[in-house]
């Protein structure tokens, strides 16, 4: 696992963090998957937005992480996707550790991208907290069970970018 913090300058990545959460990106709403379950207390909903979905559809927002996917060295993007998640009172992990793709793609990696600052977290089958911290992120081989937290501090919502590839 790697983890490196101001991967954008400080003004590029507020362009698009701009962008990413202004008020006219769309989202879309995603009532399954990684999201707090109503049995947990959430509302079982979250918004996300694919940039690269695996069956090869592009958003035309992909090219506005062009530099980080060089910066990564991506080859091959699997997946790159958006995620939207409310504040909740109470933290909650959304479900069991998991992996982002099929056990039978080839070899990936998984790089998490946090685009701003709460107290949501990620957690590794290791026990590993990664904290969402904007500008942070964090690298690893994709077969790494993980999952992500809501938070209950700071901004009404928690955004982060999530992207497979090899």
């Amino acid at each position: 696992m790697k983890m490196q913090d101001n991967v954008y300058p400080e003004k590029e990545f507020i362009k698009i963090q701009s962008k990413i959460m202004g008020s006219q990106f769309p989202w879309y709403l995603q009532e399954s998957g990684v999201s707090v379950k109503k049995s947990l207390g959430g509302d079982g909903f979250q918004f996300t937005h694919q940039l690269r979905s695996v069956d090869g559809g592009i958003s035309p927002y992909n090219d506005l992480f062009r530099d980080l996917y060089i910066h990564l060295g991506v080859k091959r993007l699997f997946r790159s996707k958006l995620n939207l998640l409310h504040r909740t009172d109470e933290i909650h992990e959304f479900q069991p550790l998991h992996i982002d793709l099929s056990e039978d793609n080839p070899p990936w990696t998984t790089a998490i991208f946090y685009l701003n600052t709460n107290n949501g977290y990620t957690l590794f089958e290791d026990g590993t907290k990664v904290d969402s911290v904007a500008n942070r992120m964090v690298m690893f081989n994709g077969n790494t069970k993980h999952t992500s937290a809501s938070h209950t501090e700071g901004d009404r919502f928690r955004f982060v970018l999530n992207i497979n590839f090899s």
